[in-house]
């Protein structure tokens, strides 16, 4: 507005209070599933840019909020019944909305807890990979055979 004209400042006002009472006038119903939450992720890529500019960009904005209840470690059928001792063993966590939509961008503070049933005063060193996507690698090594339990916290 500093920098404009009075002419170029008028007609932006101009446009702005058509805008404003375009809105007033709307009958559309808010959506409740929008949340309310929204994140500016600093260390994130901006998608595109990169290809567009070869220049990397960071920093999104976002409205989507992880949802512990909808996210979940995906893996084939039989795939957990079947670890070995002493074999890598690599998981894929994978983050979704209050709607179970994936989420669209990294830097989801995940944390976990692994230790075998029969012995709870050790817990089973676990790597963490950001795929920045709304996926997460999680991989491990079983130092012995047993059932084991697993704890994953989703942003706390």
């Amino acid at each position: 507005m500093t920098e404009g004209s009075e002419v170029e400042n008028l007609l932006f006002v101009s446009i702005l209070l058509k805008r404003f009472e375009q809105c007033l006038k709307s009958t559309r119903a808010l959506d409740s599933t929008v949340t309310d939450t929204v994140q500016f992720l600093a260390d994130e890529e901006a998608p595109n840019v990169r290809v567009q500019t070869g220049v990397p960009l960071f920093g999104i904005v976002t409205t989507q909020k992880a949802d512990p209840q909808q996210s979940g470690i995906e893996h084939s059928a039989g795939e957990l019944a079947t670890l070995r001792a002493h074999k890598r063993v690599q998981l894929t966590l994978v983050v979704r909305d209050y709607e179970g939509r994936r989420l669209g961008h990294g830097g989801i503070t995940v944390q976990t807890d692994l230790r075998f049933r029969d012995d709870d005063d050790h817990s089973v060193p676990m790597t963490i990979a950001d795929n920045r996507d709304g996926s997460y690698g999680l991989t491990f090594v079983p130092s012995r055979p047993g059932a084991m339990h697993q704890m994953v916290f989703i942003d706390g």
